[in-house]
């Protein structure tokens, strides 16, 4: 088991970037719209690249 979590922690980063890659293009569309009226300080918590910070306009 503990090999699997060393390959784990390896990974996660590469496999997250990847994913957030493909995730941006295939809701870039409907997250526009989700963001559109949020204004003002955001505080975005959880694990990620940040993704979402290019739909927020200040």
């Amino acid at each position: 088991m503990k090999n699997k979590v060393g390959y784990f922690k390896k990974n996660f980063a590469e496999f997250l970037k990847k994913y957030d890659d493909e995730s941006f293009e295939t809701n870039k569309t409907k997250k526009s719209e989700l963001f559109n009226d949020i204004h003002g300080k955001v505080l975005e918590l959880g694990p990620g690249t940040g993704v979402n910070f290019v739909f927020l306009k200040d």
